[in-house]
């Protein structure tokens, strides 16, 4: 279910935390839907912004099966992204131990084949992710 959250914190989340260089325009549509589940994961966030953007927050309480989980997301987000169509995906990651996740989440996300530039990943800390959760 869609929950409102303020555009202009959205907006400086994409571009200053994740790096993202969109031009302001597409942000006059958000669309944010959270805790929904993503390959099975509960109290995921998703973010599809001016019909180019498709985000998804996951948090990651332990780096267990982190590998194949990162996998299988890669892969519904890619599908997502192909379907609506939008531009790019970024999948985000929320974790307590962000060097422990980023290790093992940057192993994974390189041994997937037949990635584009289009896919990005980003680690991030709760309190970096908190005006979204």
């Amino acid at each position: 279910m869609p929950y409102p959250a303020d555009p202009k914190k959205v907006k400086s989340f994409i571009q200053n935390t994740l790096g993202c260089t969109c031009p302001d325009a597409i942000f006059t549509k958000q669309e944010i839907d959270n805790d929904i589940a993503i390959s099975g994961i509960e109290n995921c966030v998703k973010l599809c912004i001016g019909e180019k953007l498709l985000i998804y927050l996951v948090a990651i309480d332990s780096i267990d099966d982190l590998s194949e989980s990162i996998i299988s997301i890669i892969s519904e987000g890619r599908k997502e992204r192909d379907s609506i169509p939008v531009n790019r995906f970024r999948l985000v990651l929320v974790a307590n131990d962000v060097d422990a996740v980023s290790a093992e989440a940057h192993l994974a996300f390189d041994s997937i084949d037949d990635l584009d530039d289009k896919v990005h990943l980003h680690i991030l800390s709760e309190r970096e992710c908190e005006m979204l959760l």
